[in-house]
């Protein structure tokens, strides 16, 4: 059997298989970490779209810190909707970018 010339190459997805379940799950990390982050501070501050273009369109759920729950949809370079479980921490969300604080605590009133 002749070894496979490109196993040293940094991308696993040029091997003759499917990626595995590792790689899905590294997928799927990036893809929460671009949503939302924690900002780390003293305000437990959830930061959200911090490394999301703002053309592409987005409508997830996903957990943040200190049991909270966002709700987001984002359509055509616009806030739809956005709810926070528990609605206390509302006060807690920040957008990096692509949408402004006025128009997100408009949508948590």
């Amino acid at each position: 059997m002749e070894p496979y010339p490109f196993l040293c190459t940094p991308s696993l997805f040029h091997l003759p298989r499917q990626p595995s379940a590792d790689h899905f799950a590294n997928m799927n990390s990036a893809l929460n970490w671009m949503l939302v982050q924690d900002a780390q501070d003293a305000n437990a501050t959830i930061v959200l779209f911090p490394g999301w273009p703002c053309s592409r369109d987005v409508n997830f759920t996903l957990a943040a810190p200190q049991a909270t729950t966002v709700t987001v949809v984002y359509v055509n370079q616009k806030l739809e909707s956005l709810a926070v479980s528990p609605p206390s921490a509302g006060r807690r969300i920040k957008f990096a970018n692509c949408v402004s604080s006025e128009q997100a605590q408009a949508l948590l009133s």
